[in-house]
């Protein structure tokens, strides 16, 4: 029984839902009937796609990609029908597109629905945008060796020496988060705290919920979300937890403020003080609440994308070894020369251009670009969409073309640094530098705000396991093949060994 309801009120609300959906579904179709469909397209079948679509979005995607190239097509989700296009010249139509008609941040509310979890005003008024893309970015080089600090203690502390030599570790991916939570977050809150396990674990299920939730929302009608949402666990209590958490950090600084001004000795730089900075900008002072759910979300996008970039790659080192040994001569060149320093890992062609083929290859978006058509859009083939419309990329099909890439199947981990060399392409090709053939980080002024420091962070992590471990799989074992949610492609469960290597403890306690 739910809440008080009749024994029979699960399933009216169902056959409300299902007919409601149903509707919408075909409502749609009929003013995208001039767009072909991939999957079933007819009444009821439609949502046996959309079930595909949870597990299998990437063939689904493939099969339209093959299909309707370089044109578009549409995919049944639950109550709505997706777009994608499938080619550069429709990629840049949607890139160069205002906000007031292909949005991207209504495409965000969409899929996460926001609404009910985080507020439709954390986008409307995205000033932590701002701050990842002006102080965050800014402030890389100068604090690089704090990161690199917090890189080594945390691996030091999560991967400890075997009595055989190797560890052998499951759960990679949980690991990398583990890794990557402590690292940016010496530069989102500062040290104590960046190392408090259960400041951490408020992140970890804020993201767990958050992504959950939007989810589960998708699969019914917006007059039923209200309903729903009340009856599922909500992020607002994780909020909450982060604002305990963070409230004598945050009083500590009003109060620093008040009597000393707004620049006084020992001032924090880091991305909570940025935020509490940049909200007087818009001429407010922020609630606890607002920085709680600004600092949870920044850390959702920072771990998630960065754990599952750093995982992948550990995978493919694993299963090409042979790029261990160039790898690590290019590091130890770099750092005997520099230091660990931002100049050094501009020095890391190969590195870089090895992280940029495993998101090349196993990037966490299947489609990308996702925006929902506040007007009516034509595509520069002529093609028209309705408002309502929710439209994307399809990326993970666009960077396995074999005419955008040479043997787009194959991990080629020096691709781009082979390129770079060439007159002329040494600042293109890096792994932050997007293009409408290379969509990882997405395009144009939407692309990912915090690509340069997610960047710095993963080259550093890479590159202290490349010098201090050795890493492999355990016998028997190869590389697991990739997991599928929705639009999301997630490294699949498997096992590292990793063994300290004797021989660079002198280089890496003079570096």
């Amino acid at each position: 029984m739910l809440l008080g309801y009749e024994p029979f009120a699960p399933s009216a609300v169902l056959t409300i839902v299902f007919l409601v959906s149903l509707a919408r579904l075909f409502r749609q179709r009929y003013m995208l009937w001039h767009i072909p469909s991939v999957g079933f397209a007819a009444p009821f079948l439609t949502y046996l796609t959309a079930l595909r679509f949870k597990r299998g979005s990437h063939q689904l995607i493939q099969e339209g990609y093959d299909k309707y190239k370089p044109g578009l097509f549409k995919i049944p989700l639950w109550n709505h029908w997706l777009v994608m296009a499938t080619s550069p010249r429709l990629i840049e139509d949607i890139q160069k597109a205002t906000d007031d008609v292909l949005s991207q941040s209504d495409a965000f509310h969409y899929f996460f629905q926001t609404k009910y979890s985080v507020g439709e005003d954390l986008l409307d008024n995205n000033y932590h945008t701002r701050v990842i893309q002006g102080q965050l970015t800014r402030h890389i080089a100068a604090t690089l060796d704090e990161l690199r600090e917090e890189v080594v203690m945390a691996i030091d502390r999560a991967i400890p020496s075997g009595d055989d030599g190797w560890i052998r570790v499951s759960g990679v991916r949980k690991l990398m988060s583990g890794i990557i939570a402590r690292t940016s977050n010496r530069r989102f809150v500062g040290v104590p705290l960046c190392r408090n396990e259960g400041y951490h674990q408020v992140n970890v299920d804020f993201a767990a919920a958050f992504g959950e939730n939007g989810k589960r929302l998708n699969n019914f009608p917006g007059f039923l979300r209200p309903l729903v949402a009340s009856m599922y666990p909500r992020t607002d209590a994780h909020i909450r937890s982060q604002m305990k958490i963070i409230q004598p950090l945050v009083e500590e600084r009003w109060r620093n403020r008040k009597e000393f001004g707004d620049n006084w000795n020992g001032k924090p730089d880091n991305l909570l003080m940025w935020l509490m900075d940049e909200a007087r900008v818009e001429g407010v002072e922020p609630t606890l609440w607002d920085l709680a759910r600004r600092v949870c979300i920044a850390n959702f996008v920072s771990i998630l994308t960065t754990a599952v970039s750093c995982t992948h790659a550990l995978y493919e080192l694993a299963d090409h070894r042979d790029y261990v040994e160039p790898l690590r001569q290019e590091i130890e060149a770099a750092v005997a020369e520099d230091g660990w320093t931002k100049r050094a890992l501009q020095k890391m062609r190969k590195l870089d251009s090895f992280l940029r083929e495993s998101q090349r290859m196993h990037g966490i978006h299947v489609l990308t670009l996702k925006r929902f058509a506040r007007k009516p859009f034509t595509f520069s083939d002529g093609t028209t969409i309705p408002a309502g419309t929710l439209v994307a990329c399809a990326s993970r099909a666009l960077h396995r073309d074999n005419e955008t890439y040479s043997d787009g199947d194959v991990f080629n981990g020096f691709r781009f640094s082979s390129i770079r060399d060439k007159e002329g392409q040494s600042t293109k090709h890096q792994m932050v530098v997007t293009d409408k053939d290379y969509l990882a980080f997405g395009l144009g002024r939407h692309a990912c705000p915090g690509r340069f420091f997610a960047a710095n962070m993963l080259q550093l992590i890479v590159a202290h396991i490349l010098v201090t471990y050795d890493v492999k799989f355990p016998d028997g074992q190869s590389m697991p093949s990739d997991m599928f949610l929705a639009e999301a492609c997630f490294p699949g469960d498997g096992d590292l060994l990793f063994r300290k290597r004797q021989e660079q403890l002198a280089f890496l306690a003079t570096s």
